[in-house]
């Protein structure tokens, strides 16, 4: 799985694609230090894994780690595990198969974990969008966005909806079009923006009703691109030479606290950045070391930036740390 993963980010990479449609569906300084209670137990603790997913989910108590490729679970039922800032527990080991870079949203107004697509390992990529709530997962949809994998996915809260951007099919074909689900059907929606993208980070922020978009490979190469969705188009914030620099992997999750998105790593990156709306600040000092494709989400009732996991280049990887506003702590060694 690993090598698969590599392999279809380096296809993605030297491969320019155009993008086709598919009608909607009817119906501040840093040091990094290690926990003096980061615990080395496997337990509950998730396999290695890059690709996954990570969302906050109030009635799990913390945030809920989604699929990721793990070739111990190929082609088998997935299953849910939870970090409430102490330990990881599984909250389900139930549908749908695992599966990885999925896009993975939580709708807050509906309390539902919503999943689209994702590569499972065994066959075309499905179109499927499946549901988690109160305890149970439903299939909602079997057919969607024609991208399948590799795409942003956040949770506008202002419109109530979903936003799906870029990702590819696995063929593959990257795709640079903006979907909405509303719970019940996805829509296409008629804006220009980034183009044909895979591998960007994304993340919404709430204080300013804006989805920030940064990075990602347009097939031909990376891009060091900043964009923004106001809800009705995207616009490319000014470029910048001491912003991030380009780089497919990355990962973003807004910090209410501080009012900032914070994105960490990439491809052969360890660092840590903030975008306030209007530039980029690099966060100083240490962090959980080279990983791409991990998996990071911000917990509100504890403040904290969790990542889960990656790829460092060589393995996949299953430590959990923390980003306080300040500095990055291990606070699971993982196995």
């Amino acid at each position: 799985m690993i090598v698969r993963t590599v392999a279809l980010a380096a296809a993605l990479l030297l491969t320019s694609c155009a993008s086709a449609g598919t009608p909607p569906l009817p119906t501040s300084t840093a040091t990094a230090r290690t926990s003096a209670s980061a615990r080395t137990t496997a337990g509950a603790i998730p396999s290695k894994r890059a690709g996954a997913a990570l969302v906050y989910v109030p009635a799990a108590g913390g945030v809920v780690l989604v699929g990721g490729d793990q070739d111990d679970e190929t082609g088998k039922p997935a299953k849910l595990h939870a970090w409430d800032g102490k330990q990881w527990r599984v909250i389900d080991a139930g549908r749908p198969e695992a599966r990885s870079l999925a896009g993975v949203a939580f709708d807050a107004d509906r309390s539902a974990l919503v999943v689209y697509g994702g590569s499972t390992g065994v066959g075309r990529d499905p179109h499927d969008t499946w549901e988690w709530a109160a305890g149970a997962w439903t299939q909602r949809a079997q057919t969607g966005p024609a991208a399948t994998s590799h795409m942003g996915t956040v949770y506008e809260a202002a419109r109530h909806r979903v936003l799906l951007f870029g990702g590819n099919d696995d063929r593959p074909v990257l795709f640079g079009e903006t979907w909405s689900w509303d719970g019940a059907t996805w829509t296409k929606l008629i804006a220009d923006g980034p183009g044909p993208l895979v591998h960007h980070a994304m993340t919404y922020d709430p204080a300013r009703d804006r989805v920030v978009l940064f990075g990602g490979s347009q097939g031909g190469g990376t891009t060091d691109a900043t964009w923004e969705w106001d809800g009705l188009r995207w616009t490319r914030m000014p470029p910048s030479s001491t912003g991030p620099s380009a780089r497919t992997g990355a990962r973003m999750a807004y910090d209410a606290s501080r009012k900032a998105a914070i994105l960490y790593g990439g491809d052969g990156r360890d660092d840590t950045w903030s975008w306030d709306g209007r530039a980029w600040s690099r966060v100083d000092g240490r962090g959980p070391g080279l990983r791409a494709h991990h998996a990071m989400a911000y917990d509100p009732v504890r403040s904290r930036i969790v990542v889960f996991g990656g790829y460092d280049g060589r393995n996949n990887l299953n430590d959990t740390w923390e980003f306080d506003g300040a500095s990055w702590s291990q606070v699971e060694a993982g196995n």
